[in-house]
C-alpha cells in the first residue's frame, strides 16, 4: 500500500517536472499576459501567493489534524493504513496543484519573480510530505497514546 501511495506522489511530481519541461522548451505557451494587463497580472500573482502558502500551511498539518489522526488510529492496522493512503493521496495532489498554479503561472506572466518564489516555497513542501511507512507508523502510534491518555483520564 505504501509502494502504492510513493507511486502516485512520484507521478504527480513527474506531471509538474513534464509541465516545466513543455513550458522551458515553449512547447506549451508562455508569456501570453502581457504587462499592459496590471489588474490580470495582480490577480494571478495573489492566486499564486494564496495557492503556494495557503496549500503549503495544509498540506503540511494535514496529516496532524485532530479529524484524520482520530481516523487512522480507531481502526484496525489495515483500515488505518487504507485511510492513511487515501489522506496521502490527496496530500499529494494538493501539492501537485499547487505547483501546476506556480509553474503556469510563473510563465504566462512573463517570468514574475513573485511567482517563481511560490514555487520554490511549494517544492520546499514537497520535502516534508514525503509518504512513507515511518509517518503512518508515527501518527498511528500517537493516535493509540492519545486514546490511552483519554482513558487513563477518565
Amino acid at each position: 500500500m505504501i509502494k502504492k501511495v510513493r507511486l502516485i506522489f512520484v507521478g504527480v511530481l513527474l506531471l509538474v517536472a513534464v509541465v516545466f519541461v513543455l513550458h522551458e522548451y515553449e512547447i506549451l505557451p508562455v508569456e501570453y499576459v502581457g504587462e499592459d494587463q496590471v489588474s490580470l497580472l495582480y490577480v494571478l500573482d495573489m492566486l499564486s501567493i494564496i495557492c503556494s502558502l495557503g496549500g503549503t500551511f495544509l498540506v503540511l498539518k494535514l496529516m496532524s489534524l485532530e479529524g484524520i489522526r482520530r481516523q487512522i488510529s480507531t481502526v484496525s492496522e489495515e483500515n488505518a493504513l487504507r485511510i492513511y493512503a487515501k489522506w496521502a493521496n490527496i496530500r499529494s495532489m494538493i501539492l501537485g496543484v499547487m505547483l501546476l498554479v506556480g509553474i503556469v503561472v510563473y510563465y504566462a506572466t512573463s517570468y514574475q519573480s513573485s511567482a517563481k518564489y511560490c514555487v520554490l516555497i511549494s517544492l520546499i513542501a514537497v520535502v516534508f510530505c514525503m509518504p512513507g511507512q515511518s509517518e503512518f507508523d508515527r501518527i498511528f502510534a500517537l493516535g493509540k497514546s492519545d486514546k490511552e491518555q483519554e482513558n487513563n483520564e477518565e
